[in-house]
């Protein structure tokens, strides 16, 4: 049977744990065997693979051809320049591929620093008792508190709630907060089910109203989340169009300085010249016709690309990537969280019949805006702590637009002064509801 159709007692049975928790020893054996709950990358070459990478591209092999070609020829016809030419095309070899690896590089550790920002704090039952713990600390039994604010850390089965919305942007992709009721068992299975159920929120998503209390069933990669993370890193990377475009050149310029080898190896015979004479003089034209400029000249304008692409906060980790985004004519892609910041914020007003732009700070003069100001932070479940404001992201909007104008603590705070009374929720049939407040 599925986890939304149980109910309270079957979910505590079938996860082997109780009202009051996991106890810690328990915790930590559970934490052996189901491993932290993070979300696992896919093993990443070692820092000498990344840089080797750069030295053995099909173009840095042309160019090692034409090093040893020209020691070759420094074999035969010492004094002639040879070996100078080898170390500088040697040296061009590594310049470049050591600027590539350091921007991939830098990138990486950016994106590396990035996550270590990531980490949070949950507090659960253990024992009977609360305790703060680290997400990746959590195991499946473990008995989670959420309120309005946190961010969900693991699959999860409610066991209580109370006027609980959360934020599925992640999954959906709607930015609307969805209800969610643990006294409500869900019938049926399939995957539909499982993201739909009224009574399981989910790993990566957060809770923007209300408050509950529920038992972990998945953690880590095995979490909907998880799986997600799963299938995208189990996608094989394709070769760039600049690749393709790199092989398809390094090909033909292989072709022809063997071809203009060959003929002038072929010509010096036939004119009666020596072997060794012809086939220094053939070397020499297949270095020639090498362009040992070109590998740095393409790396430094996809450096270039990538530094701008940084200025604007984009992060390149392959820099081949910034000229596939320039190939770009069609982009899917979610537009929640990724073209948009989720958030918004009040722009006009509509008073005394008006339809009015949000007013500067200083000029603001009118008494009918100041009436809707004020009811704006108090029929409001948007929350205010330290500063930070949760909840519903139109109420959040409205609360920061009175926050802007006037100073909202008296208002919104209960013990100083207005004190509710009854609410009138809203409905679609009339979108609004009317909460009644005394002073």
């Amino acid at each position: 049977m599925s986890i939304q159709s149980l109910t309270p007692e079957q979910v505590y049975k079938a996860l082997h744990t109780g009202t009051s928790g996991l106890d810690d020893r328990e915790a930590s054996e559970r934490l052996k065997t189901f491993g932290p709950n993070e979300i696992r990358e896919s093993p990443r070459p070692s820092t000498f693979h990344s840089f080797a990478k750069h030295l053995t591209n099909l173009f840095a092999l042309l160019l090692w051809v034409a090093a040893i070609i020209a020691f070759i020829g420094e074999v035969f016809k010492p004094g002639e320049g040879f070996s100078i030419l080898g170390f500088a095309i040697m040296g061009v070899i590594f310049i470049n591929g050591g600027f590539a690896f350091y921007q991939e590089y830098r990138a990486e550790k950016a994106f590396e620093e990035l996550k270590k920002l990531l980490p949070y704090m949950v507090t659960v039952i253990r024992g009977g008792k609360e305790k703060e713990t680290g997400a990746n600390n959590i195991v499946p039994g473990d008995l989670v508190l959420l309120k309005e604010g946190d961010r969900i850390p693991a699959d999860i089965r409610l066991i209580e709630s109370s006027g609980m919305k959360v934020d599925n942007s992640s999954f959906s992709g709607e930015s609307k907060p969805v209800k969610r009721d643990a006294s409500s068992l869900v019938t049926g299975g399939g995957q539909i089910e499982l993201i739909e159920s009224i009574n399981l929120i989910f790993a990566g998503t957060s809770v923007v109203m209300g408050r509950g209390k529920g038992v972990v069933f998945a953690t880590g990669m095995s979490t909907e989340f998880g799986k997600i993370a799963r299938l995208t890193s189990e996608v094989k990377r394709g070769i760039s169009p600049l690749e393709l475009e790199t092989i398809r050149v390094t090909r033909t310029i292989t072709i022809i300085a063997v071809f203009l080898g060959i003929i002038f190896f072929s010509t010096g015979v036939f004119i009666g010249r020596g072997f060794w004479e012809n086939f220094i003089f053939a070397l020499g034209i297949v270095v020639a016709n090498v362009p040992e400029g070109l590998l740095p000249t393409v790396t430094l304008s996809l450096a270039m690309g990538s530094q701008r692409m940084v200025k604007k906060n984009a992060l390149v980790r392959r820099l081949t990537s910034v000229e596939t985004l320039g190939s770009v004519t069609v982009i899917c892609t979610d537009k929640t969280g990724t073209l948009t910041q989720n958030r918004m914020r009040v722009v006009k007003i509509y008073a005394d019949g008006l339809l009015k732009e949000v007013p500067e700070r200083e000029g603001f003069t009118y008494p009918s805006i100041e009436m809707i100001i004020r009811v704006s932070a108090l029929c409001n479940d948007a929350h205010m702590r330290d500063n930070l404001i949760t909840g519903d992201p139109t109420e959040k909007a409205l609360m920061e637009f009175a926050k802007e104008f006037l100073d909202i603590d008296p208002l919104i705070h209960s013990g100083n002064g207005w004190q509710p009374c009854i609410e009138k929720p809203i409905k679609i049939s009339y979108m609004s509801k009317a909460p009644l407040k005394r002073f």
